[in-house]
């Protein structure tokens, strides 16, 4: 997930370990998840890896919507 998006869904989240309103070191550090986005795009072509899109045109797509895609990728397996 792109981290723009990642970041707008824990804004208003609890820390999920400690449940305060602190967010843990990779939740707050927002160069972190931009390399890890980064490095995970990279992998995942490396590996030729499947890849499910969180978003599209801008918008976070439903939960439903990818769980359907990831359904139909794991159904070819």
């Amino acid at each position: 997930m792109p981290p723009d998006y990642a970041l707008k869904l824990m804004e208003n989240r609890k820390n999920k370990f400690t449940n305060e309103d602190k967010k843990d070191i990779h939740e707050s550090n927002k160069e972190y998840l931009k390399n890890c986005y980064e490095v995970v795009k990279k992998v995942c072509e490396l590996e030729k890896w499947e890849k499910v899109n969180c978003t599209n045109n801008l918008e976070m797509r439903s939960l439903e919507s990818i769980n359907d895609e990831i359904y139909e990728k794991v159904k070819k397996l």
